[in-house]
């Protein structure tokens, strides 16, 4: 984002929300950036980000670089912060949505933080845990618009294969010039929906290929299946020893494309609570029959064909 300049932190005021071990904000420093705060928890976390601060503090330039207590469920934290801070041009988000039960506080100091500036959330996430993922971008839906960062910003090793991380641009409805009322459908979103439904249609078939595989070999080695083979044990073993490697890549990409159908909708301006009710009811009613993804995309495909038509 910084080489193609759509950021540039030379001379702003950041802070890193969650920090861990600081290294975002760090690196926001070392960008430029003439003030950066590095916040998380009080105790080891604090602790250790404080270390690391130290440790980098000659190394960036002249960048003022603090470390400060933000606990997501004390907002006088976050006012401390802002009396603290002044004005504020970035706050950053890496990796701070994967509990369900912290996006609410998270969402409250996120609006505690914006003040009446409403400073630009740069914000980064994985798709392991899409709930927390959509109950956030629920909560703040009315209050901020979400920029997706194209794939081909993001460095080569964090998107080969499956993508591992997806960027995103959050400006406050107050700031942007265009209304997301204002936004038309695309064509090029309704085409990229429907192939990765299409994408989730053939892993899905494959995922159950894989799956009559386990069950097949698992009944010669009982003897409930004969196989010509079925005397050679070892041989089922070996055959049978590879599936769930197998099983466990092609969930990752189902993982992935839920993400991007998720995100196809969200651009078309269909998401609401609907979809996140039912994700939030799919994670309580997990299946040993079928991989939560099928439930889930199925759940995609009614709210689509009932907004859209079909496809």
């Amino acid at each position: 984002m910084v080489a193609t300049g759509s950021i540039d932190f030379t001379g702003c005021c950041v802070v890193d929300v969650g920090a861990g071990t600081g290294i975002a904000g760090l690196a926001c420093a070392a960008l430029g950036a003439r003030k950066v705060v590095l916040t998380d928890l009080r105790g080891p976390v604090l602790d250790l980000m404080s270390v690391n601060a130290d440790k980098n503090r000659s190394l960036l330039n002249s960048c003022e670089l603090e470390v400060a207590p933000l606990d997501w469920f004390n907002l006088d934290d976050a006012r401390n912060l802002v009396k603290q801070v002044g004005h504020i041009d970035y706050l950053i988000f890496a990796e701070v949505t994967y509990v369900e039960h912290l996006i609410e506080p998270l969402i409250e100091t996120l609006r505690v933080l914006q003040g009446a500036e409403y400073p630009v959330v740069l914000m980064s996430h994985g798709t392991h845990r899409i709930t927390p993922l959509l109950k956030f971008f629920s909560g703040i839906s009315s209050e901020y618009r979400v920029e997706i960062v194209p794939n081909a910003s993001i460095p080569k090793e964090y998107r080969s294969g499956t993508q591992k991380v997806f960027l995103k641009k959050l400006k406050h409805v107050s700031r942007d010039v265009e209304s997301s009322s204002q936004r038309s459908t695309s064509v090029a979103d309704l085409t990229a929906l429907q192939n990765w439904m299409e994408i989730k249609g053939s892993l899905l078939e494959q995922f159950g290929a894989i799956q009559w595989q386990v069950y097949e070999l698992s009944a010669q080695l009982n003897g409930a299946f004969y196989h010509p083979a079925s005397g050679n044990t070892q041989k089922v073993l070996e055959a049978l020893k590879v599936l769930p490697e197998r099983s466990a890549a092609i969930l990752e990409q189902l993982g992935h494309a839920e993400w991007q159908c998720c995100e196809s909708i969200a651009r078309l301006g269909l998401y609401d609570s609907s979809l996140q009710n039912e994700s939030k009811r799919i994670s309580e009613s997990k299946t040993e029959s079928q991989p939560t993804s099928h439930t889930a995309s199925a759940a995609l495909d009614d709210m689509l064909r009932k907004r859209l038509g079909p496809l």
